[in-house]
């Protein structure tokens, strides 16, 4: 799997310690979460290290991520708006096309307050999304939306 940098993804990664998995990321955080987990083969991406988000991004993480495939890409967004999904850093949308262009399925990680929100830069439309899992607190209007984009919708309590 390859799981993107954020703090909805970081608890994502936390449920699977201990599991057996195969984990490519750019997240220095996730990351430190399986260095001493026998059970998975931890890869990092590599690339210039953004403090500000503790992710690798850039030349060299592109370069990498260009060269591998996964079954799953888990990640998460900023904001949700008019069916397209907004980051606040330009190199962090490069890296993440990169990413999604590279995976099998991909998954949106978005809780209920990240719809309706925009940021600084557009990563792509809500209909290149497989799965988005989300919260109850979404709204019937953004669960159609979601809906109406092909994507399968799961709302975790």
């Amino acid at each position: 799997i390859l799981i993107d940098g954020g703090t909805t993804t970081f608890y994502l990664a936390e449920e699977l310690l201990g599991r057996p998995l195969q984990l490519v990321t750019n997240s220095l955080p996730i990351a430190n979460l399986f260095l001493n987990d026998d059970h998975v083969e931890l890869i990092l991406t590599g690339g210039l290290m953004y403090p500000r988000y503790g992710v690798l991004l850039g030349p060299g993480a592109e370069s990498m991520l260009a060269n591998i495939h996964t079954k799953t890409l888990f990640l998460s967004v900023a904001g949700i708006h008019d069916g397209r999904m907004y980051n606040q850093n330009l190199l962090l949308v490069q890296s993440e096309r990169r990413m999604m262009e590279q995976a099998q399925q991909v998954v949106l990680l978005a809780d209920s307050t990240k719809f309706g929100q925009q940021a600084l830069a557009q990563l792509g439309k809500l209909d290149e999304i497989d799965i988005v899992v989300t919260d109850p607190g979404l709204s019937d209007a953004h669960r159609e939306q979601v809906r109406a984009a092909g994507c399968e919708l799961i709302v975790a309590a």
